[in-house]
């Protein structure tokens, strides 16, 4: 007489289990989505205020090298960008690859358009350099910020300095404004 060895059926996983791991996978990806999108907000923020720092610092560099007036205006038409040039207050416009500046006035640098997600303002829209007195009249923050807070702030000093900072220290590597 022979013995049959009984084995069990193999068993699936059943119908709570696959709930379960589909909302768990769900709520992983979701939160990987929402630190992705984070993260690349952060990235534009940060890339934007090196491209506004550049700018800012030429503006310096321009005044002091050629000694003549120059002028940093923030700029809101066709995006948000900030211009450097010669002229007077709102001689260039725009910020599109089609700049226009009116004659006599040339456009030294400018910034790239910011991205929808961020916002430019600033405490005077217009600075100039003064290389005769060394000074910049105003002073003045621009200001870079996304929906939730976050932003950071050039800060240009009297005599044409720029200092960078995070209000509240929310955009770490900054100090807190």
């Amino acid at each position: 007489m022979s013995t049959i060895a009984r084995t069990r059926p193999l068993r699936g996983l059943g119908l709570p289990e696959v709930l379960i791991t589909l909302v768990l996978v769900t709520i992983v990806a979701k939160a990987g989505v929402a630190h992705l999108h984070d993260f690349k907000q952060v990235r534009q923020l940060r890339a934007a205020s090196a491209d506004w720092s550049r700018v800012t610092m030429s503006a310096r560099q321009w005044a002091f090298a050629h000694h003549q007036n120059v002028r940093l205006e923030l700029v809101g038409i066709g995006g948000t960008c900030l211009v450097l040039h010669t002229g007077s207050r709102g001689d260039c416009a725009g910020c599109a690859e089609e700049m226009a500046c009116k004659a006599g006035t040339r456009l030294l640098d400018r910034t790239a358009p910011l991205p929808p997600v961020l916002q430019g303002t600033a405490t005077s829209t217009s600075l100039i350099w003064n290389p005769r007195d060394r000074t910049v009249s105003p002073t003045g923050t621009l200001k870079l910020s996304l929906p939730d807070g976050r932003a950071i702030h050039h800060v240009v000093n009297l005599v044409g300095r720029l200092r960078r900072c995070s209000p509240g220290g929310l955009v770490g590597g900054l100090p807190p404004c």
